[in-house]
């Protein structure tokens, strides 16, 4: 029976993603939890890091007794709710708190959502992006549409209402969809006061988002509208992956061939994927080898003066306006085609595994 902060903070789990990140977010996370009286167990889910990587967040979660789990994903697209849900799963209090591993607390809200907990069952906080400076005066209010930089759930609530779509793959809406949920099946989630606060620390964009599908979009809006439709999902639990699991793992590591065993390869230029003649020959390739190679080549062409793109088009930016003219860098949708096209056929047919390089030029498979 919860009767005090102190309570529900002890039965509460603060659940954070991570993959190839520097090791640092996980210990200000952590910083920012205690400085704000906030005592929870934080719990750290990798989603198929680097061995490296792995093996650091390992030992700083053993330093700061934060729980770090760990699912062998190298290699396959990214899904922030998948992830999630795997940490949730390793959970067992009765209240999840969902939160970025870039976020900082400002703040103790627990404080807060304790004096509330019989009016809701969910509760969210307003998010700000830090400037790269960290000036929070600059910080932007990230708005009140999704709840991704903080929210706590009952976990009766959550497992209720079958968890973060893991469909959502690479990222962007989870937790759009989440809250849309939550609110069709009368859980509107309970906005803290502005006082409390969560700040998002700056980071680079990832290639202005051309590191994942183009298609993304597209299967994202499918599912978001689809679970606006039927808003409680029937979603498996997340079992941890294990090199077992991954057998392309002997042979490919970090975007790179390990050991001796060589795959068959195959190339294809700037922008040619969707030549029906060469796939043909790919999937002709497929079938005979059990080891497959596919070079996708360069995601965006370099341009000996591509430096200069974005300030160019801020300077051409009237013209596009006044001729309806849209300028575009110049990005190769060759693993679009193979994501979207036939990456499902061939694992409709057998395929036992594959890995994606995290730049999107390479792909392996294989059969066994």
């Amino acid at each position: 029976m919860i009767t005090s902060v102190q309570d529900l903070m002890n039965d509460n789990t603060i659940v954070a993603t991570i993959r190839n990140r520097d090791s640092d977010r996980i210990r200000t996370l952590f910083e920012s939890c205690r400085k704000c009286g906030i005592t929870s167990q934080i719990l750290i889910a990798d989603f198929g890091s680097y061995s490296d990587y792995s093996q650091e967040y390992e030992s700083i979660c053993k330093e700061l007794n934060i729980i770090y789990v760990k699912t062998e994903t190298e290699g396959q697209p990214w899904s922030r709710g998948q992830a999630l849900n795997f940490g949730i799963s390793r959970a067992k209090t009765a209240y999840i708190t969902t939160t970025d591993i870039d976020m900082l607390f400002d703040s103790n809200p627990y404080e807060w959502i304790f004096l509330n907990l019989k009016e809701h069952n969910v509760f969210t906080i307003t998010s700000y992006w830090l400037p790269k400076n960290n000036d929070k005066h600059k910080a932007k209010s990230a708005g009140k549409s999704a709840c991704g930089g903080f929210l706590c759930i009952r976990s009766s609530t959550f497992s209720a209402l079958g968890t973060y779509d893991p469909k959502i793959k690479y990222w962007g809406m989870e937790d759009l969809d989440l809250t849309n949920r939550l609110k069709r099946t009368g859980n509107e989630p309970c906005w803290l006061p502005e006082k409390y606060k969560m700040y998002h620390r700056w980071h680079p964009q990832a290639e202005k988002g051309f590191l994942r599908p183009d298609t993304a979009r597209y299967d994202t809006l499918r599912q978001y509208y689809t679970n606006a439709n039927s808003p409680v999902l029937v979603t498996p639990r997340e079992y941890a992956l294990s090199k077992h699991d991954r057998p392309i793992l002997s042979y490919v590591k970090k975007n790179e061939l390990i050991g001796t065993r060589k795959p068959v390869s195959i190339s294809f230029s700037h922008n040619t994927f969707d030549d029906c003649f060469k796939s043909i020959e790919l999937i002709d390739t497929c079938k005979t080898s059990s080891f497959v190679h596919i070079h996708l080549g360069e995601r965006c062409k370099k341009a000996p003066l591509g430096s200069f793109a974005n300030i160019f088009k801020k300077i051409i930016k009237p013209f596009c306006i006044a001729t309806g003219t849209v300028v575009n860098i110049n990005v190769n949708y060759n693993f679009d085609y193979f994501y979207a096209a036939l990456l499902p056929v061939l694992a409709s047919k057998g395929l036992t595994d594959y890995y994606i390089t995290e730049n999107l030029e390479d792909v392996y498979l294989l059969w066994e």
